[in-house]
């Protein structure tokens, strides 16, 4: 199976049935096939379905290596870390050239405050894939909370200096400026941060909360949305 073709049905929901009849017809055996039925059944809601046909795809093919990554991710959503790590590892072995499936495992690692675990695995995914903006957030988050702010800052500076357009760079520099008491900077970055976040952004109301901290007297800037990742 296209690793392709199961990341844009992750992706595009709309785009599932054509996917599918793609595989059935490269595959007539059907477990490619299980593997794009078990995305769609995600997006639908039926995690049941999904792990079902995920289950059926890797006891027909133990060695596709995109089931064990699917159902990784619907073991995550399901709070079940420790089989989403060994799903993700399993995806790894079989597919070694691919980031994806270490960058998940160094999220579900540091979802369960395995800082060094999840360090690791974003060290991997960053070897194979340099240009992964999302794994040099998570590296830079990791390292933070090890205690390293040289390291933690060093990858903040690559995000603003690869990805401006990103709100990710800035909100991690500008926390890490807060926290040496370099207002004016801090101030800045987390405007800048604001100006780029898309709408819902989940660390709105705490980066707002920081600002007006750090400039009562302004109360920080309105918080518009931009175009970002």
């Amino acid at each position: 199976i296209a690793w392709l073709e199961v990341l844009l049905a992750l992706a595009r929901p709309e785009g599932q049935d054509e996917a599918i009849a793609r595989a059935l017809a490269l595959r007539p055996d059907g477990a490619p096939a299980l593997v794009l039925c078990a995305t769609r059944r995600m997006a639908r809601g039926d995690p049941a379905g999904a792990r079902a046909d995920l289950d059926q795809a890797i006891r027909a093919d133990p060695r596709l290596g995109a089931a064990y990554f699917v159902r990784g991710l619907l073991r995550d959503q399901g709070n079940d870390r420790e089989g989403a790590i060994e799903d993700f590892s399993a995806a790894a072995g079989l597919c070694g050239d691919l980031a994806a499936p270490w960058f998940q495992s160094a999220v579900s690692r540091l979802a369960q405050g395995d800082s060094a675990g999840g360090l690791a695995d974003l060290d991997r995914a960053l070897v194979i894939a340099p240009d992964l903006p999302d794994a040099w957030y998570w590296r830079s988050l990791a390292r933070g909370r090890q205690g390293d702010l040289g390291g933690a800052a060093a990858d903040a500076e690559v995000l603003i200096e690869r990805w401006p357009e990103l709100w990710g760079g800035w909100f991690l520099r500008g926390n890490l400026l807060a926290l040496r008491g370099e207002r004016a900077g801090a101030i800045e970055d987390l405007s800048r941060a604001l100006s780029r976040a898309p709408p819902g952004w989940i660390e709105h109301g705490r980066t707002l909360a920081l600002l007006h901290d750090l400039d009562p007297a302004g109360g920080g800037p309105t918080g518009e949305s931009g175009a970002s990742r």
